[in-house]
């Protein structure tokens, strides 16, 4: 085997390969070098998709002559000396191969000048034949990037349409302006302005890229605990996309991609979205520099922590706590643009409603305990469990179909425990039906719409319930209050499986947690385990799908509570329990049913799979619906 060693016109188009993917790369380069260079005004103009033209204009340090004719050359940079800079990186760029990758694929131009100094322009095709001429700037860098990949064309073939690479470069400089909102940004595709900010601070970066509509269903989140910090926007639930492009991920000021990010936070909204839907969300995480790896990937568009089970820990338990009360949905009156987004309200509340607050009076997380944290302290696991609650089987009792079901569901509570005073202040009419503890929605019971919608009127308010939603969240509900209580049930036969060594190892850590939740399981011989019981709620489920979803996801269990990765199990068994769409019931059924919603120790706002059990109209509602009022 003979070895060549590669010249540089060679390798420098490699180096140009893992750099420059394409020409949001060139947009993302050019703007972080001018951010690293103390920029306060950034203009990025784009023409043809990038390809034709990318120029991206700066008021930042500039460069004298002698730093101009280096720096397009291969690891020069001015962000690192030595080695040591690598353990605390806090600028952007550091790895110097962004203009070498950029010269060597492309005609550039760049045309910089120091305060106070003289202007110069550099002119280079391909990272080829340098023309050094006068420039006239007065301070600040500018720096034009005409005919990407002219000399790749194999690059150039392989780029997606142009619409597509222009909607990269919409996304890159979107990213760029959330994780610098004190920065003004203007840009500009094809003469048309498309973002322009005026460096104002995150809430002004967020409307502007978002749109005031999105804007409007965003909830400000911000905490800190032990070294690290989260702050900015996530959605409320009604706000979701199909997609994960309206999020936004910046760590220690950079746009990064990231999974244990996404996945905390999307583990956090589960139960309010249904699936294939994506919450937005703009999170800024700051972390001591020597705790992130920035020297992953050769475009810096990921990171690495030291310690990943603590960083979702602490971005899943602050967005579950940030979404509380505003996981709601919201009441039919939005359709006539009323911001009504709250569940339960009567007419005898006080109306509040969901907006997003300022940064000035933003909803603030309380710093979290050590026992809430696992992986940034040595504080042991806390783990607590309520009383044991059998869960119960709801079901219609119609004469015609009474081999299908079996009326016999109780109420947990009774029904003076429940959210109002006025529970019971109700009479029964001649003609009507009333649910004798249906709490939030005891009152006139209208009846059952298409076999799967219960109408009931209190107030002037009128609730519209999905039967098999709303009863599938209580069934959910006790089921996960169940496995809190740690109740199991011993198997006739246990379940044996066997692990690969490394598998085994990480599976012996979780056996104590496990079997506080009533998941006993042994070592049987040196790789090999033993289920010899099961949670009382999870007897219908399958011990093999059990042990495989804990496989699956054993690393996040060490950051989060057992019950948590169960969710879609607890999910699927209220969901075959509950009562069914289209199932037809009567009065006594119908009471029995609202009764036990409202004796819930949570109200039934959404099923656990993220759909609306519940929708409020308001009398105004239906008033304007039909022109009595405008």
């Amino acid at each position: 085997m003979r070895i060549n060693i590669l010249d540089s016109s060679v390798y420098n188009l490699i180096a140009a390969g893992e750099v420059v993917e394409r020409p949001a790369s060139v947009v993302k380069e050019l703007v972080e070098n001018s951010i690293d260079a103390g920029a306060t005004d950034i203009i990025i103009s784009i023409s043809g998709s990038g390809i034709d033209s990318m120029e991206v204009f700066d008021n930042g340090a500039g460069m004298s002559l002698a730093d101009l004719k280096v720096c397009f050359l291969p690891h020069a940079t001015s962000k690192i000396s030595s080695a040591k800079d690598l353990d605390t990186i806090s600028t952007l760029g550091f790895r110097g191969e962004a203009l070498a990758s950029i010269c060597a694929v492309a005609k550039v131009r760049i045309e910089t000048a120091e305060r106070g100094g003289i202007s110069n322009i550099l002119e280079l095709d391909g990272g080829k034949n340098p023309v050094y001429t006068l420039g006239g700037r007065v301070n600040g860098t500018t720096v034009r990037v005409q005919n990407l990949f002219f000399n790749t064309p194999a690059r150039l073939k392989f780029l997606k349409s142009a619409r597509s690479e222009a909607q990269a470069i919409t996304d890159t400089v979107a990213k760029l302006i959330l994780a610098n909102p004190e920065i003004s940004f203007k840009y500009i595709s094809d003469g048309e302005t498309i973002y322009q900010t005026d460096g104002g601070g995150l809430e002004s970066a967020v409307y502007a890229v978002y749109g005031r509509k999105a804007f409007e269903n965003l909830i400000y989140i911000e905490a800190s605990w032990g070294g690290i910090s989260l702050s900015g926007y996530i959605s409320s639930p009604e706000l979701c996309r199909p997609n994960r492009g309206g999020q936004a991920a910046i760590v220690n000021g950079r746009s990064v991609t990231n999974s244990i990010i996404s996945s905390a936070v999307e583990k956090a909204y589960s139960g309010l979205l249904m699936k294939r839907c994506y919450p937005v969300f703009v999170l800024n995480i700051l972390l001591p520099f020597d705790t992130v790896d920035a020297n992953v990937h050769p475009a810096k568009t990921e990171v690495r922590f030291s310690n990943p089970n603590g960083v979702f820990a602490f971005v899943y338990k602050n967005v579950l706590r940030a979404l509380g009360d505003n996981a709601k949905p919201k009441s039919f009156g939005d359709t006539f643009k009323e911001a009504d987004l709250v569940f339960g309200e009567t007419s005898e509340t006080t109306e509040r409603t969901t907006s997003v607050p300022s940064v000035d009076t933003p909803i603030r997380i309380s710093t979290l305990s050590a026992d809430n944290i696992t992986g940034f302290a040595d504080s042991p696991r806390s783990y607590k469990y309520s009383g044991i609650k059998t869960a119960q089987t709801f079901s219609t009792a119609e004469k015609d179909a009474e081999q299908r079901f079996n009326l016999d569901f109780k109420p947990i509570k009774k029904p003076e425990e429940t959210l109002f005073d006025d529970v019971n202040a109700f009479k029964t009419e001649e003609g009507s039906q009333e649910a004798s503890s249906g709490g939030m929605f005891s009152g006139r019971v209208a009846g059952q719409l298409f076999s799967t919608y219960i109408i009931v009127e209190k107030g002037d308010n009128a609730y519209i319930i999905d039967q098999h939603a709303a009863h599938e969240r209580i069934l959910y509900d006790e089921l996960m209050n169940n496995i809190d209580g740690g109740l199991s049930q011993p198997m006739l036969i246990p379940y044996v499986f066997e692990l690969s060594p490394a598998e085994a190892g990480d599976f012996s850590e979780l056996l104590e947690p496990l079997a506080e939740i009533g998941l006993e399981i042994d070592l049987f011989g040196q790789n090999s385990f033993k289920v010899s019981s099961v949670p009382y709620a999870l007897t219908e489920i399958s011990i093999k799908s059990l042990v495989d979803l804990i496989l699956s996801d054993m690393r996040q269990l060490k950051s989060l509570k057992i019950k948590d990765l169960l969710k879609d199990a607890l999910a699927m068994k209220a969901c075959k329990a509950a009562v069914k769409a289209g199932d037809t019931l009567n009065e006594s059924q119908i009471e029995a049913l609202i009764a036990s919603f409202g004796a819930a120790e949570k109200a039934p706002e959404r099923c656990p799979h993220g759909r609306p059990a519940v929708v409020k109209m308001t009398k105004k509602d239906f008033e304007k619906l039909f022109k009595r009022i405008v």
